[in-house]
């Protein structure tokens, strides 16, 4: 899990909650891999909007982050890839408002350069003598691969368990699988050694990504902010230039 941290550059426009509120300057996160991208661009411009905050993120899976936090980790936000996983920590009293679906995506097939096997659709996955990547089945990339064959009428095929998106995209492109289903963002994030097959709506899911305020977190006012920044159209416009979906 990669531990990213963004020291606060100066800039104007603080407002009250921008300026750390009750709790001090840091916002810690909790994100799940495929937002590494935006939210490492998010950071930068939240940070400069907000100069007296600092904020800090830990990826991962959602599956593990949200174990996480139900087994008492301290952090004042977390972004999952799904409402599945959400869920985990709003059954009590970890959270501290309201649930905001703040970006959606949708599923790829993810081949070598080149697409050496010729994958073109799900059913090919299914062939005999292939190295499959998935997500491992509580990770949402992976739970949604299970539900895409599903959709599809296909056996879910033999396949590596990965702990996270990332680490489906990276086995396929360092040559350790021959193709593997991951987010839409997050093969267009890679920028050598794979190439994006589309999955046909009909087979595909549509993952909304929900973000909320923790109970245990000691920033509340700057957790507002930066979920508040998130939603705003300069979060929105971050978000879409990575390949997502937003609200």
């Amino acid at each position: 899990m990669a531990l990213v941290v963004v020291s606060a550059v100066g800039a104007s426009g603080c407002s009250s909650a921008g300026a750390g509120g009750a709790g001090g300057t840091k916002v810690t996160v909790l994100a799940a891999a495929s937002l590494t991208e935006p939210f490492n661009a998010i950071k930068d411009e939240f940070t400069k909007q907000h100069p007296a905050l600092t904020v800090e993120v830990s990826y991962g899976s959602s599956s593990a982050l949200a174990s996480q936090i139900t087994n008492g980790a301290e952090a004042d936000v977390f972004a999952s890839a799904d409402q599945a996983n959400m869920a985990k920590v709003t059954g009590g009293d970890l959270v501290a408002g309201a649930v905001e679906v703040f970006a959606r995506n949708t599923m790829a097939i993810v081949v070598p350069t080149g697409n050496p096997r010729g994958i073109r659709e799900l059913k090919d996955l299914t062939g005999a003598g292939l190295r499959i990547s998935l997500g491992a089945p509580p990770v949402p990339v992976g739970k949604a691969a299970r539900e895409g064959f599903a959709k599809a009428g296909l056996r879910v095929p033999a396949a590596t368990e990965e702990p996270d998106v990332k680490a489906v995209v990276s086995r396929v492109a360092l040559g350790e699988a021959d193709a593997g289903i991951a987010w839409v963002t997050d093969v267009r994030a890679t920028k050598q050694g794979v190439e994006l097959v589309e999955i046909p709506a009909g087979h595909n899911v549509v993952s909304d990504y929900p973000i909320v305020r923790l109970a245990a977190g000691k920033n509340g006012h700057g957790a507002t902010a930066l979920i508040e920044f998130i939603r705003s159209k300069s979060g929105q416009d971050i978000l879409r230039r990575y390949g997502f979906q937003t609200i």
